[in-house]
Parts: C-alpha cells; sequence; structure tokens
C-alpha cells in the first residue's frame, strides 16, 4: 500500500485542473462481495496530502451487500476501506456503479459502471504482479553474488533485469498516453516517474550495475 502513495498522490492533486470533463451530482454504490468481515466500510476521497470519509456503511450478513452513495463535485480518485486494512479504489463521479466478487480476491472484483475504475483496477493489479517480479529478480541477483558467482553470469542476470524494467516503464507510458481519462493521463506519468527513480536507485545498489 505504501508504494502506491505517490502515484494517489499525484493523482489527487491535479484532478481539478487536468479533467476537462468533469462531472457531478450524485452516485450510488452498490457492492457485493462474498467472505467480507461483518465490519464497518469507508468511502473516502484521496486528496493531495489526506483523505476524508464520505460515507460509511456496515456488513450485517454473509451476504457482503452495502450501499455508499452521496454527492461528489466532479469526477474524482476515491477509496473504499474496509477496517482490516483492505483498499478498492475508484475513479468515481456522478451515477451508479456496482461492485461484485470476492473479499479475499479484490484483484478480480468486476465493475460495472465505471470505465476509468476499470482501468485503475487493471494497472494496479499488473503494477503488483510486476513489482513482485522485479523485487524477486532484485534478490536473486544479490544472492548470486553472495555466492561469488562468475561475473558474466551476473551480467546476463543485470541485463535481462534493466529490460525487465525498460518494459515496465514503457508499459506506463503507454497506459498514460492512451487514457480515455484525462487526470489518469497525468497520474500515470506521475506514479510512472516516481517509480522508475525507486528501481534505478534500487538496481544501482546491485555491484557491477551501469
Amino acid at each position: 500500500m505504501k508504494q502506491l502513495a505517490i502515484w494517489l498522490t499525484g493523482a489527487a492533486a491535479l484532478l481539478a485542473s487536468c479533467n476537462s470533463h468533469p462531472e457531478k451530482g450524485a452516485f450510488k454504490i452498490d457492492m457485493q462481495l462474498a467472505n467480507t468481515p461483518l465490519e464497518k466500510v469507508y468511502l473516502e476521497e484521496v486528496m493531495e496530502s489526506s483523505t476524508k470519509i464520505v460515507d460509511t456503511a456496515a456488513v450485517k450478513d454473509a451476504s457482503g451487500k452495502i450501499t455508499l452513495e452521496g454527492m461528489v463535485p466532479e469526477q474524482g480518485l476515491y477509496a473504499i476501506r474496509f477496517e482490516s486494512g483492505k483498499y478498492i479504489f475508484l475513479a468515481l463521479d456522478a451515477g451508479d456503479m456496482s461492485i461484485s466478487g470476492d473479499y479475499n480476491e479484490l484483484e478480480k472484483i468486476q465493475v460495472k459502471g465505471s470505465e476509468a475504475t476499470t482501468e485503475i483496477q487493471e494497472l494496479l493489479k499488473y503494477y503488483s504482479e510486476k513489482s513482485q517480479t522485479l523485487s524477486k529478480e532484485m534478490q536473486a541477483i544479490d544472492s548470486l553474488r553472495l555466492a561469488k558467482t562468475p561475473d558474466s553470469v551476473l551480467a546476463a542476470r543485470r541485463q535481462q533485469m534493466d529490460q525487465e524494467t525498460k518494459n515496465f516503464r514503457e508499459h506506463f507510458l503507454s497506459a498514460a498516453r492512451s487514457s480515455k481519462i484525462p487526470f489518469q493521463q497525468y497520474s500515470l506519468w506521475s506514479w510512472q516517474v516516481s517509480r522508475t527513480r525507486q528501481t534505478a536507485s534500487l538496481t544501482k545498489r546491485l555491484p557491477g550495475h551501469r
């Protein structure tokens, strides 16, 4: 979750200036997630340096059904937060949205009524999977170095790591260029830059990296 902080901050900071077609008015979110604990659920607006609770609901039975509703001044970045600490990120504007799935597999939820939210979920899934892959590769290279693996083998692994990092960066740049949602174009670019710097910092810690 902490790794997404800069991405979220960048998105929230320029929503108003980057969004050329704000949609204000009433919204309603119908959510049903199997296996949801009987707990409170909060809908929060993600702002530049904080969040603000917009609505609250309680899961009262095994169906996992809740409804969140209110008013939005324009399309914005929001998060559904569970008491357990889990989140679902949304691009919210006026209208109806439905979310279904399993509480234990939030990365597989189905969203209807919000193309922007679907796009966010797909990118976050890619981010999570790719981050895990890059992290494991960094650890593997470090282990090889400690085991005094020949330089030729380490060089090949570093080259592969560099290519994976490049592909990761280019994916987000491509997503930002093709996004239909103006505020996402900025937020994706902002997050990608911060993530690239973070990855570069980690890889430079590996001996022999150029």
